[in-house]
């Protein structure tokens, strides 16, 4: 038979527990999971020479379809004009490579990623947006040896 003693002290362990959860559901009320899916989209690029008028995108992980935009950057550090583009991709793509055109001797560019728009083909400005996650464009600025 539980003594009366171990009863009282499990009654006040599930009080704690449950009074620890609601605390911590106050604190984080609209907390919910990012899909793995999402938590993975990313692009990496090594600082590299031109070579055959290309660039090669390291690793890359999309979530469903869409492309690596190549931008110049404008003096303010931001993605300027376009100068190449991947085919359609989706998943996970590694040692890619993606021709530029109009490259005039660039020191740096930004390798972007953007989302179809379901007709597989890149339409930009247009409706293949950049890839936006947690509010932010998924992006990758690389130097130009």
């Amino acid at each position: 038979m539980v003594s009366k003693k171990v009863t009282n002290i499990v009654i006040i362990v599930a009080i704690a527990a449950v009074a620890i959860g609601a605390l911590l559901y106050l604190i984080y009320p609209s907390s919910e999971p990012i899909p793995i899916s999402e938590a993975l989209i990313s692009i990496s690029v090594s600082d590299q020479a031109v070579k055959d008028g290309a660039v090669r995108i390291d690793v890359l992980f999309l979530d469903k379809s869409g492309y690596v935009v190549i931008h110049k950057v404008t003096e303010e550090g931001r993605p300027g004009m376009v100068i190449g583009n991947s085919g359609l991709l989706n998943g996970l793509n590694q040692n890619l490579p993606v021709t530029i055109t109009d490259f005039s001797g660039e020191t740096e560019l930004i390798a972007m990623l953007h989302y179809d728009d379901g007709d597989g083909t890149y339409q930009f400005p247009g409706p293949d947006g950049p890839t936006i996650v947690d509010e932010q464009i998924v992006l990758t600025k690389f130097k130009i040896t």
